[in-house]
């Protein structure tokens, strides 16, 4: 959840401690948006470069422009 973010560090430090926790992909639930965390530069790439059209178009939240 949104509250879950609430940390002291910078958001990579964050998110590298929730991928300690729940894996190198993992969702979170930001506001009313469901949120996908990929940690690992293998899967971004295979999201991003060979599924882009799968993941493209995802709407703009304020909670993603400010992280």
């Amino acid at each position: 959840s949104l509250l879950s973010l609430r940390s002291p560090h910078p958001p990579h430090v964050l998110f590298k401690e929730l991928q300690q926790k729940y894996g190198q992909t993992y969702s979170l639930k930001m506001g009313s948006h469901q949120v996908i965390i990929v940690n690992h530069h293998a899967h971004a790439r295979e999201v991003l470069l060979k599924r882009g059209r799968t993941f493209a178009g995802r709407p703009r939240t304020v909670t993603t422009d400010v992280l």
